[in-house]
């Protein structure tokens, strides 16, 4: 959320430059091999190209610190046995770093498995502060410092 002009907005910045893994059995997190994502913060575009480099540039110091990473700890509400093609409700936690600060997360998951595909939806909230990121000011806009994070998976097996 974000003032601009003295209106309020909805900034929204989208990204489909995220890599990783998940590591899953028929019970939930498989535990041996580490479950994380990693995205390219260099990556982000919203409808403004100057509050883009703004954030990439002030906000997020992308030349230096270019990733944020997601590791996956655990996952609560895996039902046992899981029928194919029903829509579950989880809860995935972990470690998120942005910059150099890590903080635990805890995001809502809407999933639903389909063959070998698996497809989620999973919403966190945090503020900027919480990992040491002063809220975006300039002249004519102004951030809020909270943030509403989702990320829109679609897995495949490997």
């Amino acid at each position: 959320e974000e003032t601009l002009r003295g209106l309020p907005a909805t900034a929204v910045g989208t990204t489909s430059a995220i890599t990783g893994e998940i590591y899953l059995t028929p019970q939930g997190l498989y535990k041996d091999l580490p479950s994380k994502f990693t995205v390219d913060l260099r990556t982000l575009r919203s409808d403004e190209s100057m509050r883009d480099n703004f954030i990439r540039q002030n906000t997020l110091q992308t030349g230096r610190y270019p990733f944020a990473e997601f590791v996956v700890e655990s996952i609560d509400g895996f039902p046992v046995p899981y029928v194919e093609n029903t829509q579950v409700s989880l809860t995935l936690t972990g470690t998120l770093k942005i910059k150099d600060v890590s903080r635990q997360v805890t995001f809502a998951v809407l999933a639903r498995q389909q063959g070998n595909t698996l497809t989620a939806t999973a919403d966190t909230d945090f503020k900027m502060t919480d990992f040491g990121i002063s809220p975006p000011e300039v002249i004519v806009a102004r951030a809020k410092d909270e943030v509403h994070l989702q990320i829109v998976l679609v897995a495949r097996e490997a």
